[in-house]
């Protein structure tokens, strides 16, 4: 069970950064984004150091013996140090991403497949069609019905 918990918070560590930015951000402005990231970047920190203390709980609840709780005691406490002075790397690398990701690669998709109908000189090119043959307009289709009639 305590896997299963420790897992979620891990998993809410990755998630929680990428959807502060993402969830809706119009990255219009580059202001209210950047914002957003930073505070994204703050609660993906908070995230981590409450993993860390999880799991440092966890550890202590499963040693059984004095000797695995002494040694709990005495570790250096390497983890915690490096989960607050590097705790934020990870929130601002996945942050990062999904800026990139939304700002960037998005539109870029977008506009390609906005290009399906194009119009030139008034005339609509159908996305089935080949590029630069002209629709046929409804009026040539009565003509063409009502001459082979």
């Amino acid at each position: 069970m305590e896997k299963v918990a420790l897992n979620t918070l891990w998993l809410a560590c990755l998630l929680l950064p990428y959807l502060a930015v993402v969830v809706r951000n119009s990255f219009k402005s580059n202001v209210q984004t950047s914002v957003r990231v930073t505070l994204a970047i703050g609660a993906g920190w908070g995230l981590l150091l409450g993993y860390v203390f999880a799991a440092d709980a966890v550890n202590r609840s499963l040693a059984s013996t004095q000797e695995q709780i002494d040694a709990l005691n005495n570790d250096d406490g390497a983890k915690f140090a490096f989960a607050f002075v590097f705790g934020w790397v990870v929130p601002a690398i996945v942050a990062g991403a999904a800026w990139l990701l939304h700002a960037v690669v998005v539109p870029k998709l977008r506009a390609k497949s906005s290009n399906n109908r194009l119009v030139a000189t008034g005339v609509s090119v159908a996305p089935s069609s080949n590029v630069g043959v002209p629709a046929p307009q409804p009026e040539r289709w009565e003509c063409m019905l009502h001459k082979n009639v």
